[in-house]
């Protein structure tokens, strides 16, 4: 890893709201993965792991994906435990699906993805 990735890994787990245990200065750390499926795993397994340390239970948590999803995100989604899957079209339906959920089930921020690769589209992260 060189520098730069060191300083940037540091930036996504501020950008995140991660504890200092996961910045470079730390034992921890940030990582480079190999691929977009490894990336999606990590991702997934970090807000599990997140979400159960604030005393959520696994079966409250919900991923909520686009349709167009890399394939990548169900596989993570199966080998992390999260069973619960919503498919929303975008932004404005993930809100509002949230906003109805909210009471019921724990959304997981990962399942918030940057992009669909069939349609190259983003989501507009602020407004998530």
């Amino acid at each position: 890893m060189t520098e730069l990735e060191m300083i940037m890994a540091d930036w996504v787990a501020i950008m995140l709201g991660l504890s200092d245990r996961f910045r470079m200065k730390s034992n921890g750390g940030g990582v480079i993965n190999g691929s977009a499926s490894e990336a999606t795993l990590v991702s997934a397994l970090l807000a599990r792991q997140r979400a159960l340390a604030q005393g959520h239970p696994i079966e409250s948590m919900t991923a909520y994906l686009t349709p167009s999803r890399h394939a990548s995100y169900d596989k993570a989604m199966g080998l992390s435990g999260i069973t619960h899957i919503r498919l929303v079209k975008d932004s404005i339906e993930l809100e509002r699906a949230i906003v109805a959920d909210l009471d019921k089930v724990w959304p997981l921020p990962d399942s918030f993805h940057r992009s669909s690769p069939p349609t190259c589209s983003r989501n507009f992260i602020p407004h998530i």
